[in-house]
């Protein structure tokens, strides 16, 4: 399955969401085109949505991971925090092992529900508004949906 994304400038986020058995370099085209959407405006929070998928990882994917951040922050473009909902316990290791390798600060929370990952992004006020948001990408239902 191709990795999702939309982004709700009202809510300052951004939401990827994938199923099935996905790469690192899959997620990072779909990021790579978000990139040049317009609606995405600096300090944006991200909420990746990797519940349903299972996420094909290398050593190497971590560098790429830190090579694709260089590059955004050489574009000008610093997103603001992370938050990753999983069913996986080792991507935790993976967010360690990304702070430590990072000379920058990575903002970046893993969680296995929704609402600890929208509190954490500091949406709790906001929190049907951005569950409503949340399933309408999973399901295909938004209007401004990207599939890549």
């Amino acid at each position: 399955m191709p990795v999702l994304y939309d982004i709700n400038p009202s809510l300052n986020l951004i939401i990827y969401f994938a199923a099935g058995t996905i790469t690192s370099a899959e997620f990072f085209e779909t990021a790579n085109i978000a990139r040049r959407d317009r609606r995405l405006k600096e300090d944006t929070r991200v909420l990746i949505d990797f519940f349903s998928a299972r996420l094909e990882l290398t050593p190497s994917d971590l560098k790429l991971a830190l090579r694709e951040r260089q590059k955004m922050a050489e574009e000008g473009l610093e997103l603001g925090q992370t938050a990753v909902i999983t069913k996986s316990s080792g991507m935790k290791l993976l967010a360690d092992a990304l702070q430590l390798m990072s000379a920058n600060a990575y903002h970046l929370g893993i969680f296995h529900n929704m609402h600890d990952a929208l509190r954490w992004l500091e949406l709790a006020e906001k929190e049907q508004e951005a569950t409503q948001f949340w399933e309408d990408t999973k399901n295909g239902k938004s209007a401004s949906l990207v599939e890549v």
